[in-house]
């Protein structure tokens, strides 16, 4: 049953939230991502995975359209507060608290 499921599902290795689903043998892989409250301004980066999966945190994700595999470039971080001022998607911006930003998993891209 296990190994139907797996195959219906195209092998995935991670969940619909970034944390990795174990193989048949327990194993799962393991990655390297950070917060995104711990990448510097003028960075790119690439959203990984959640800390929490929140109906309230993924409600603020969908109204700013960013999902998993998004790609944001870091523009600024506000002294005051530490939030972000990020771009994505060419065009879109959007400011993001500390607060979410310690949520976020990513990768860096550049």
């Amino acid at each position: 049953l296990f190994d139907q499921m797996d195959k219906m599902l195209g092998y995935p290795e991670v969940d619909p939230h970034g944390s990795p689903i174990p193989d048949k043998k327990g194993r799962t892989a393991t990655y390297n991502y950070v917060p995104l409250s711990n990448i510097s301004a003028g960075m790119m980066v690439q959203l990984r995975s959640l800390n929490e999966s929140s109906t309230q945190l993924l409600d603020y994700l969908n109204r700013k359209k960013i999902s998993l595999g998004t790609k944001l470039y870091i523009q600024e971080i506000e002294p005051y507060d530490n939030s972000y001022l990020v771009t994505y998607d060419d065009k879109k911006k959007a400011t993001l608290s500390n607060e979410v930003c310690q949520l976020l998993q990513v990768e860096i891209v550049s």
